[in-house]
């Protein structure tokens, strides 16, 4: 990774999102060209003067969720981020480094994923499941499962039978092409 992109699976992982092997959750930067420090009453003059310079810039950091072939699952984006800004106490600022926002834009990055990935399994669990790829079949238990725990977690102490139903009968069928994959290999 280059210096403007920054691997959070980590962080990802701490926030309860498990993605299957090969994916991806990373911070990227990208210009933000409508920021200025006189858009707020914070910046000194010499602020101002290094910002001219292009001694520092405003960013915006975008978190993506990507499967293993490279392809976007959920993103999330906040403009206007100071990075490369000198502070008083010798060090700059990071925007790839920010505790203060990156948590939040891994969590609505990994919520889109989430959603994009069960709308995808609701479409294709009644298909022949011989059709998908590994990765897939991951992505469907893994989707299945978080939403299984989603169901019994905010409905603590309710009948949550006919929410989990159907998607236990998914990871069943998924589970099965597995393991009949798993014996046709060896």
């Amino acid at each position: 990774m280059n210096d403007d992109t920054r691997d959070l699976a980590e962080l990802a992982r701490a926030a309860g999102y498990v993605f299957p092997a090969g994916w991806t959750v990373t911070a990227s930067l990208e210009a933000d060209y409508d920021s200025t420090p006189h858009d707020g009453d914070w910046a000194t003059p010499q602020d101002i003067a290094a910002w001219k310079n292009g001694k520092w810039r405003y960013v915006g950091v975008v978190v993506t969720v990507r499967d293993g072939e490279g392809r976007e699952w959920g993103t999330a984006s906040l403009r206007g981020v100071e990075h490369g800004l000198a502070l008083d106490d010798g060090t700059t600022t990071d925007a790839l480094a920010r505790d203060d926002v990156l948590p939040e834009l891994v969590t609505e990055a990994c919520v889109e994923a989430t959603s994009a990935a069960t709308g995808w399994v609701a479409e294709w669990w009644t298909h022949d499941l011989t059709v998908l790829t590994d990765t897939e079949l991951a992505l469907m238990v893994t989707t299945q499962e978080r939403k299984i725990e989603d169901a019994f977690m905010q409905n603590l102490g309710r009948n949550v039978q006919d929410e989990i139903a159907p998607r236990l009968e998914i990871v069943a069928r998924v589970r099965a092409e597995q393991s009949r994959r798993k014996g046709s290999s060896q």
